[in-house]
């Protein structure tokens, strides 16, 4: 897990996301337009 204040990033194997069901844990959350933020290389 990768905590930025306001942003989260889980990161996990198939088995280990499936075990913790993170989509019903933040189902209710809401999705965010993040593209204004990233940066082309």
């Amino acid at each position: 897990m990768l905590d930025y204040r306001d942003i989260v990033v889980h990161v996990f194997n198939k088995e280990t996301r499936d075990q913790y069901k993170l989509e019903r844990l933040w189902s209710d959350g809401k999705e965010v337009d993040i593209s204004a933020y990233l940066t082309k290389n």
